[in-house]
């Protein structure tokens, strides 16, 4: 059976409901949903893991991928703390890594979450003095054009979906380079009707967002035949 791939930060996660535009989206084409939306979720997160998924042999040519980075600052740590026991469809901000210790994920604020001096140190001090958003945003249009090679490299059918938190696609002008794999959805967050928490400036969807996002997608995968079905 064919894989669809979703590689996302909260906004594609399970974040207060019970499905989301991926699942959705895979039972619409018929294919196997593999999620890797991640709450508190970087874009060196969906570097990592997808390419992980493609040099193993788990992500191949005949699937599809959907990518939806999130905003540039965000990192991941090693920590040798273990992380809380996370339930299927929760947010889990502490990851579980291999046999040994956990990954540590960092956005402004997250030194408040953690659940370990340590790691509130570190946090706190990265984001006050180690953290610039002009450094990050050189590096992220570095990354992604070294990931984009490498997905054509492998032939990886994939979408990129732009959304309020990558914002620094069209920036970047790399919105270009996509054709018709780039896939902008920023224009719907004004509907309170799909917001989360309506009128407030979150960017998370409740269950009618991600049935719309959904449609959305999968009118676009069949008008430009990215699925080739």
């Amino acid at each position: 059976m064919k894989k669809l791939f979703v590689a996302g930060c909260s906004f594609s996660d399970y974040t207060q409901v019970d499905k989301v535009y991926g699942e959705i989206l895979a039972e619409k084409l018929g294919y196997e949903y593999v999620h890797e939306g991640s709450g508190c979720g970087s874009n060196y997160r969906i570097w990592r893991v997808i390419g992980g998924y493609i040099l193993s042999g788990n992500l191949t040519p005949n699937d599809l991928l959907i990518i939806q980075y999130t905003s540039t600052e965000r990192r991941e740590f090693w920590s040798h703390n273990t992380p809380s026991i996370s339930e299927p469809k929760k947010v889990n901000l502490n990851e579980p890594y291999k046999n040994n210790g956990s990954l540590l994920k960092f956005k402004s604020g997250s030194g408040a979450w953690t659940r370990f001096s340590e790691e509130k140190a570190l946090l706190d001090l990265y984001e006050k003095y180690f953290c610039s958003v002009e450094y990050e945003q050189e590096w992220f249009k570095i990354m992604h054009n070294f990931f984009q090679t490498f997905l054509i490299h492998y032939n990886i059918k994939t979408v990129f979906l732009e959304t309020v938190y990558s914002y620094q696609l069209k920036d970047n002008g790399l919105e270009k380079q996509f054709e018709n794999l780039y896939f902008d959805w920023k224009k719907n967050y004004d509907t309170p009707s799909i917001q989360l928490v309506p009128n407030q400036d979150w960017g998370h969807l409740n269950i009618e967002g991600h049935e719309l996002l959904a449609n959305d997608l999968y009118e676009h995968l069949l008008k430009n035949n990215i699925c080739g079905d």
